[in-house]
């Protein structure tokens, strides 16, 4: 698999932020990334990054004309990452159950740790119109579900898995399924407590979610 290489562009001498010299577009993408885990796209503002980056609102307005081009860099950043991460899971095509649970705990994982990630996707690329939107919403569909359906397949071919669902169904379920876990703030304080997070529940949401899954289409 192959990523998506980000579009560069040259730029003049950034002005300095406070108490850090020269500060570049890296570090504020990087310092958007870690304030996008604990506050939604919604509520950024560029003083909030500022502050997170530790620099002047005025250097982040100099590398990034609105939040929109701020929030696409980091989308960036965060869609080649999942790949990166994707492809060190060193699945074996040969063990589909395996490779199934693996699958679901790389989905999961991501994104209780990059809470805004799912919400960013949707906005801009699931639903945007430009070029690289469209690349990568084709490829992030044919290089994940392609996967998931050679697993399926293999799992077929070994008696392991029923021949009569639909993979698709499967693919948007494992989707849906990680996905609430990691956005829905507000339910999931009040079913587990203040004191829990998503990432605490991670391991055993997998645990469980892949047991469901195995229920309804291994073979009997």
């Amino acid at each position: 698999m192959v990523s998506k290489p980000e579009t560069s562009k040259k730029t003049r001498s950034a002005p300095r932020g406070r108490g850090r010299g020269s500060v570049g577009r890296d570090h504020i993408i990087t310092a958007t990334r870690g304030l996008l885990r604990r506050v939604p796209p919604s509520s950024l503002t560029r003083k909030l990054v500022a502050e997170e980056a530790g620099v002047d609102p005025a250097l982040v307005r100099y590398y990034f004309s609105d939040l929109r081009h701020l929030l696409t860099e980091v989308l960036k950043v965060l869609v080649k990452d999942y790949g990166e991460r994707f492809r060190a899971l060193d699945i074996d095509p040969s063990s589909p159950e395996d490779a199934l649970k693996k699958r679901i705990r790389h989905l999961v994982t991501f994104l209780t740790e990059e809470t805004s990630f799912h919400e960013l996707f949707i906005e801009q690329i699931i639903n945007g119109h430009d070029e690289w939107a469209l690349e990568t919403r084709d490829w992030f569909t044919d290089q994940f579900f392609g996967t998931l359906s050679e697993i399926i397949e293999t799992g077929r071919k070994d008696g392991l898995f029923r021949d009569d669902f639909d993979p698709r169904f499967l693919y948007l379920s494992i989707i849906g399924a990680g996905e609430f876990l990691a956005t829905s703030r507000t339910i999931f304080t009040r079913l587990f407590g203040p004191d829990q997070t998503p990432n605490d529940v991670a391991d055993e949401f997998v645990e469980f979610l892949f047991q469901t899954l195995m229920q309804g289409i291994a073979k009997k």
